[in-house]
């Protein structure tokens, strides 16, 4: 079972993170600590945070993490655990860790308001594959300037059932008004992130 999840109710499953060699959001936006500027940058540490809604001191978080982006080092991918009859709130992080040219130090820098800053030009997919995709449900609950949806935001709720696998990938679309524009349920133009997560459901 395989699904796509655009915005409203969806289908959730989750298998492993796989990140693509993407280049980065055509943000021109300058860092102020650095002469590098935002569209050079594509993010290597994300993380996804369920909330639960019922008891807010409850999360659950998964972690992306590739300190060399699109070399040949692994990512490092959490298994995601959320827990069987909860309701959560889900918040997707961006961020760009390494070092930018012209430094002799590590950064980090959060490129989630990037993302939503430029929403007309980007949208989160979340495809989900697995015997058990369909204990849990996604919606997109945040929307851009245009009242498309976006993604960094979603509910998620998961049905009861106890122990139970499947696979999300997570993709970070990027549109182009000339090649592609955003319509909110088309594919994007490229890909800024593009990971699968392994999904243990308790």
């Amino acid at each position: 079972m395989s699904l796509r999840i655009i915005v409203g109710p969806i289908l959730f499953g989750i298998a492993v993170l796989s990140m693509l060699g993407v280049p980065g959001c055509k943000d021109t936006t300058t860092n102020p600590t650095s002469s590098d500027t935002l569209e050079t940058l594509a993010p290597n540490h994300v993380i996804l945070t369920l909330t639960n809604i019922a008891y807010p001191a409850d999360s659950v978080v998964a972690v992306y993490d590739d300190p060399d982006g699109s070399g040949s080092g692994p990512a490092t991918i959490d298994t995601l655990r959320p827990a069987s009859g909860v309701n959560y709130t889900g918040q997707l992080t961006f961020q760009f860790r390494g070092r930018l040219s012209g430094r002799t130090t590590d950064t980090v820098l959060d490129l989630t308001p990037t993302y939503r800053r430029l929403g007309t030009k980007h949208q989160i997919f979340y495809t989900l594959d697995g015997p058990d995709a369909g204990r849990t449900t996604i919606t997109v609950t945040d929307r851009d300037t245009k009242n498309l949806p976006l993604g960094v935001a979603t509910f998620i709720a998961v049905t009861q059932g106890g122990a139970g696998s499947a696979a999300l990938r997570v993709q970070l679309g990027h549109y182009s008004d000339a090649a592609r524009p955003k319509d909110g349920a088309l594919a994007p133009y490229q890909s800024d992130f593009d990971a699968v997560f392994p999904v243990v459901l308790r």
